[in-house]
């Protein structure tokens, strides 16, 4: 179908549990998978096809489709992707976008000598592929025993492509925060990249 033009584009979002990326009919029901489905934002629609590098009424490349994919895969909160491409009649075609959410919280915990973190992400907030990174630190031998590292991304904002990100942290005797905003060579077609950051450290007087 390479140079068919693109009629329409048609994207579903399946939930992270008990769903199938090659059968979009199979929904497994259970406790377990009806509570995380039930309360998991599924990805927007619109987030996705941001991601895409082709549009309606634009000619299929097949360097497109499989550049959209990956995308998808490396940047979005998604088990997997797929595309399936079905005629339309005329010269046009029809692309059929299917994405497999993940759970979008995940935590974790770590230890190293005295040193203990505890962490907890929200990955995908309202399904919207914007992150929220938090981590508490208990150093007993630091003479501030908490700190706090927390880090909010927004990928692709606005479908430009361009991440942003605002973090705070507080390590003993010390507050960090900053922003950054930056485009990187986010795949072969891309032409330019670009980045800028503000950095503000303070440290306290004693």
């Amino acid at each position: 179908y390479e140079g068919a033009t693109i009629r329409h584009i048609y994207i579903t979002v399946l939930s992270p549990m008990g769903t199938d990326i090659n059968d979009t009919t199979v929904k497994a029901t259970g406790f377990i998978r009806d509570v995380v489905n039930n309360t998991h934002p599924n990805s927007n629609r619109h987030i996705v096809r941001n991601y895409l590098l082709y549009k309606e009424g634009k000619s299929l490349k097949k360097t497109e489709i499989e550049e959209s994919e990956r995308l998808l895969r490396q940047n979005m909160r998604v088990r997997d992707a797929r595309t399936v491409i079905k005629p339309a009649g005329d010269g046009f075609v029809d692309v059929y976008v299917i994405v497999q959410d993940l759970i979008s919280i995940t935590v974790n915990t770590s230890a190293f000598d005295t040193v203990k973190s505890y962490g907890i992400t929200f990955n995908n907030i309202a399904g919207y592929n914007q992150a929220f990174a938090n981590e508490v630190n208990y150093s007993p031998k630091d003479k501030q025993h908490y700190s706090y590292n927390g880090i909010y991304t927004w990928p692709n904002m606005f479908g430009s492509f361009f991440t942003g990100s605002a973090y705070f942290s507080t390590p003993s005797g010390v507050s960090q925060n900053g922003v950054s905003i930056s485009k990187s060579f986010y795949s072969p077609l891309t032409k330019w990249n670009a980045g800028a950051e503000y950095f503000d450290y303070t440290k306290d007087v004693i």
